[in-house]
């Protein structure tokens, strides 16, 4: 595979030297080798064949009494399905909040990280769990699930939301191995529901949720989070985000939905071990 790609490398850049014009086209360059993972993923959502004539249907919300919420950072619980929560809040439902990581460069922005988090929580009236994994490896962080473990046993949550196994950030696809190690002693596991929310990525929803009527309450609790890093102002992103899901909810008004993919935790389970188990081979052959 290694040596593949270095021959299409080479290739390119006697191609960019004989037509000078290309040369301003650095990207062309980039290395593909970190992508590897396209055919896991793409075996991953074959498995269902859930882009065949796939047609999201529309709820006001999750029907779960009791739902645990894994973010893996500080905020996206809140951008990914914070009008779902609203929603099913004021449906009666329970909601806990379990932060997988507190990514702050020093002490000083962890705590303020956790003072937002908190803040969230209060104002929507869940609970919050400090879970303080490791960024970049909470697929195997025993502590993480561990704790993760304890959540699920004292809170026997009827619903899990977590970001999509394919979300766009190692850490949002992490975050799905540890759950699946954590629910394999979880007694009541098959009568657990997956929610899996975007927050980067494109995913494949069954299940979009109009949030409309609680957008702007989204967008005030989404000021809430200052100290997360990043130069790009995320809140305007999930906005455009769920303006551009509209195009799952009929008619011409200015519509905005979170999209959803939602299944039984065993069926979601084997998606993500369809995936890993194909990662963990393709790292050993290298």
């Amino acid at each position: 595979m290694i040596n593949v790609l270095a021959a299409i490398k080479k290739r390119i850049r006697s191609l960019l030297i004989q037509n000078p014009s290309q040369a301003n086209y650095k990207f062309v360059l980039k290395d593909w080798h970190p992508l590897f993972d396209l055919k896991m993923s793409a075996q991953v959502l074959e498995t269902k064949r859930f882009t065949e004539n796939l047609k999201p249907v529309v709820m006001s919300h999750p029907i779960g009494k009791r739902i645990l919420v894994l973010a893996p950072h500080p905020d996206d619980d809140c951008f990914g399905a914070g009008g779902a929560l609203l929603k099913c809040i004021a449906a009666g439902a329970s909601v806990e909040i379990a932060y997988a990581t507190t990514p702050g460069k020093n002490e000083s922005i962890c705590e303020k990280l956790r003072a937002e988090a908190r803040e969230f929580c209060s104002r929507i009236g869940a609970t919050a769990h400090f879970l303080e994994g490791e960024p970049g490896a909470l697929g195997h962080n025993d502590k993480l699930i561990s704790s993760l473990s304890a959540i699920l046993g004292q809170f026997q949550p009827d619903t899990v939301f977590v970001t999509f196994l394919l979300d766009d950030h190692q850490d949002h696809r992490d975050i799905n191995r540890a759950l699946v190690t954590a629910m394999q002693t979880h007694p009541g596991q098959g009568q657990v529901e997956i929610w899996a929310y975007q927050i980067y990525s494109t995913l494949l929803p069954n299940v979009i949720v109009n949030i409309t009527q609680v957008m702007d309450k989204k967008r005030d609790l989404m000021a809430i989070w200052h100290s997360v890093q990043g130069n790009r102002n995320w809140a305007h992103y999930i906005d455009g985000i769920n303006a551009q899901n509209c195009r799952y909810i009929p008619g011409k008004e200015k519509h905005y939905a979170e999209s959803f993919f939602v299944c039984p935790f065993p069926d979601y389970a084997d998606l993500c071990m369809t995936y890993f188990s194909s990662l963990d081979r393709r790292l050993a052959e290298d």
